[in-house]
C-alpha cells in the first residue's frame, strides 16, 4: 500500500469507496477499475460487509501488491451489516470531500473521478450529488448498451421539491459521488436495510444540487440475481427483508425531511407521505404460514397491482407484479417487457 501523492490546495482529497459482499468472481475487475483511477489525491477504500466467499481475501491479496499513486485502505464488517449501514460505515471512515461510491460488480472507468472532480470544482465545491450516464453488460444482457443519466443536472430548490413530491430518484445510484456534507449533516443511517439511494437521494434533492455528467463513467454489470433484484413470492425471507429495508429507508426519508428547512407545510405533508408509506409497504410481509396457492398468488398480484406503495406507472407495476408471482415465462409478460425495453 502506497501514496505517493502531494496534497494540495487546488485538488482536494476524494475517497473512492469500494462496497462489496459476496462477489468473489467479479471483485478483481472492480478493484482494478478503482486503482485505475487517474485523479490524485485519492484514497481507495476496499470495503467488505463479511463475505462469506473470499472476497476480502482477494480484497487483501491486491492491496498488498498494490505499488500506484493512491492511498489504500481495506476494512472488513464485524457482521453482515446490508447496505445502508456498510454504506455509512465506510463514511465515518472517508477523509475526502466527495465520496465516490462504487459496487464489487461493477467497473469505474480510469477517468470517472477526474470528471467528478472537475464538474464539482467548475460549480465551486457545492454539497451536492454527482452522477453520470452508465453502461450496461453483463450475463442477463444480450448485448451492452449505455443510458443517458436518468436526469440532468438539478439546481433550483423548486424543481427539486417537485421530484421529492413525486418520490423520484434522480440518478442511477451505481454512478454516485457525495459531498460528505450529505452524511456528517444527517444522523446515521438505521440500521437492518439494504436499500440507501432512496435516503441519499432525498438528502441530495434537499441540497437542491444534484450535476450529472453526459458521459458513461460506470460498467454495470447486470447479472441473472443480485442483491436488489430477483424478488418472488416464493421467497419469503428474501422478500420480506427487501420490504424491511423499505420500511426503513422510508422512515429514515421522513427524519431527514424532519431536519430541513423546507417550508413548514411542505415538511410536514413529505414527512407524513413517507411515514405512510412505510406503514402501507409493512401491509406486504408475507407470512411463512401462507401456503403458496394459486388464491394466495392470485391475491397478491392484485394487492401489488393496485395497492403497493410506489408511483410507477401501471405497466411497469404490472410486470413486477407477474414476475413476483413467478410468471414470467408467460407471453403477456414477455410481450409487455419487450415494450417497455423499447
Amino acid at each position: 500500500m502506497n501514496n505517493s501523492s502531494q496534497l494540495n490546495n487546488e485538488r482536494p482529497l476524494v475517497t473512492f469507496a469500494l462496497f462489496a459482499y459476496n462477489q468473489e468472481q467479479y471483485i478483481r475487475e472492480a478493484i482494478e477499475g478503482a486503482f485505475s483511477q487517474t485523479y490524485e489525491p485519492l484514497e481507495i477504500i476496499l470495503s467488505d460487509d463479511k463475505s462469506s466467499d473470499r472476497t476480502f481475501e482477494i480484497m487483501q491479496e491486491m492491496a498488498e501488491k498494490y505499488k500506484g499513486p493512491h492511498k489504500v485502505i481495506i476494512r472488513q464488517s464485524e457482521v453482515n451489516f446490508g447496505t445502508a449501514l456498510h454504506v455509512q460505515a465506510v463514511a465515518n471512515l472517508s477523509k475526502g470531500k466527495l465520496i465516490v461510491v462504487a459496487a464489487g460488480d461493477d467497473i469505474s472507468e480510469s477517468d470517472r473521478c477526474k470528471e467528478i472532480v472537475d464538474l464539482w470544482l467548475l460549480k465551486e465545491k457545492p454539497i451536492a450529488c454527482i452522477h453520470s450516464a452508465i453502461t450496461y453488460f453483463g450475463e442477463s444482457l444480450e448485448k451492452s448498451f449505455i443510458r443517458s443519466p436518468r436526469h440532468e443536472s438539478i439546481t433550483d430548490q423548486d424543481r427539486s421539491l417537485r421530484y421529492l413530491k413525486n418520490d423520484e430518484i434522480p440518478f442511477f445510484a451505481a454512478t454516485c459521488a457525495y459531498s460528505i456534507e450529505l452524511f456528517k449533516n444527517y444522523k446515521s443511517f438505521m440500521g437492518g436495510s439494504i436499500i440507501e439511494d432512496g435516503i441519499m437521494s432525498v438528502r441530495s434533492l434537499l441540497a437542491s444540487q444534484i450535476l450529472s455528467i453526459n458521459k458513461p463513467l460506470v460498467r454495470q454489470r447486470k447479472v441473472l440475481e443480485s442483491g436488489g433484484t430477483g424478488y418472488k413470492l416464493s421467497n419469503p425471507e428474501r422478500w420480506n427483508r427487501y420490504m424491511l429495508s423499505r420500511i426503513i429507508s422510508s422512515i429514515n426519508q421522513a427524519r431527514d425531511i424532519s431536519q430541513s428547512n423546507i417550508d413548514i407545510n411542505l415538511k410536514y405533508n413529505l414527512e407524513s407521505y413517507y411515514l405512510h408509506k412505510a406503514f402501507k409497504t409493512s401491509k406486504f410481509i408475507i407470512s411463512f404460514s401462507d401456503k403458496n396457492t394459486t388464491f394466495r398468488k392470485f391475491r397478491f398480484f392484485i394487492s401489488y397491482i393496485f395497492f403497493f406503495p410506489s408511483k410507477v406507472g401501471f405497466l411497469k407495476r404490472l410486470v413486477s407484479a407477474i414476475h413476483l408471482v413467478n410468471y414470467n415465462e408467460t407471453k403477456i409478460y414477455k410481450s409487455i417487457y419487450k415494450f417497455l425495453k423499447k
